[in-house]
């Protein structure tokens, strides 16, 4: 197996990121990560609705 190149592999990686609905896909993974939390364990402490 070839080596991992971080090198390259970032660079694509910068690229993505200055498109703009990727730079939002990023922003909004950590609020997903929460949804799926609290779609998983609804008694999470975020029960008012």
């Amino acid at each position: 197996m070839k080596d991992f190149d971080y090198e390259s592999f970032k660079s694509k990686f910068d690229e993505l990121m200055k498109d703009e609905k990727y730079k939002k896909l990023m922003n909004d993974l950590p609020n997903m990560q929460k949804k799926k939390e609290e779609m998983i364990n609804p008694d999470h402490e975020s029960r008012e609705l």
